[in-house]
Formats: C-alpha cells, structure tokens, sequence
C-alpha cells in the first residue's frame, strides 16, 4: 500500500483505520497524564490523519524529489519501507498526543495559578477591612499582594464572572 505514491484519499482513509490500534496503544501509554483517555485517542487519531496528509501533499507537491532513499531507491525492500514509514507515523502520533497533553498542562497550571492568586486577595481582603467600614482599594490589594493593579482588577473580574455563571 506505501509503495505507490500520492496516495489516494481512500489509501489515506485506510491507513487510518489501519493504523487505529496502534493509535489506542500509543494512547494507552499516555493515560493518567492529564486527558481523559478518550481525549488521548482524539488527539492521537488526529495526530496520524494530519501524518499522513502531511507525507501525501508533500509527495504530490513535489513529484520531482526524493521521498528519501528507503522511499525511492527500488533497491530497498518493502520491509524498509514498512518500517520507516511506520516509525514515521508513531512519532507523528506520539508527538501529537504530547502536544495536547503539554496544552493540558499549561491549562491546568493557568487554573491553579489563578486559584492561587484568587485565594491571596480574597484572604488579603478580608484582612485588609479589619476594622474598617469599607473594603480595600485595589491599590491596597496589589500592594499587599505583590501584584500590579492590573492584575488585582483583572483576577477580581475573572472571579466574579465565574461566580455569575454559578447564580
């Protein structure tokens, strides 16, 4: 199937399909990482259909040039080929997955850094008003937290509109 280049959509589709338990083994081996498995299997599948679209608008954009040796030299065998276009495609999946789970990642220290952050003004605040009549400015917050003004507003309005979708 890899000896004939372009490949045709329907070569594409069935490379995919075939390629689908080495998705979910790959997937597998990335679980409890921070994505659901299902998650995993997405971006895996995903990661191998972009693959193989990627190595097919590249051979028919450039019908001139050397795939590289294992693809184009006749000397080599099926087995070679096999093999490296295999290894090709379980790199593209694995990097794929790790992409999202990377993007996960940030997500997630985005939240616990905010949470933190929330959590600070919030004791800050009620420390603050000890004895007054009135809450703190945002001024007083940002001093006393070590943040700029900005940044006290803008996690003050990502709060309450967080507690808006909740009411």
């Amino acid at each position: 199937m890899i000896d004939s280049f372009p490949f045709s959509d329907e070569v594409v589709n069935s490379l995919t399909e075939a390629y689908a338990v080495k998705v979910v083994d790959i997937a597998k081996e990335h679980t409890g990482k921070g994505l659901m498995f299902t998650d995993i299997l997405q971006e895996g599948n995903l990661a191998l259909f972009f693959a193989l679209k990627e190595f097919n608008d590249y051979v028919k954009t450039n019908p001139d040039k050397k795939i590289s040796k294992h693809f184009s030299d006749s000397e080599s065998n099926a087995e070679d080929k096999y093999k490296l276009f295999e290894n090709h495609l379980e790199k593209e999946i694995i990097a794929g997955i790790n992409a999202a789970l990377d993007e996960a990642s940030a997500i997630d220290d985005f939240a616990k850094d905010f949470a933190t952050k929330a959590n600070l003004l919030d004791e800050l605040s009620v420390k603050l008003s000890e004895g007054k009549d009135t809450p703190p400015t945002i001024a007083e917050l940002a001093k006393a937290s070590g943040m700029t003004e900005d940044e006290v507003e803008r996690i003050m309005k990502m709060s309450l509109d967080a507690l808006n979708t909740i009411i």
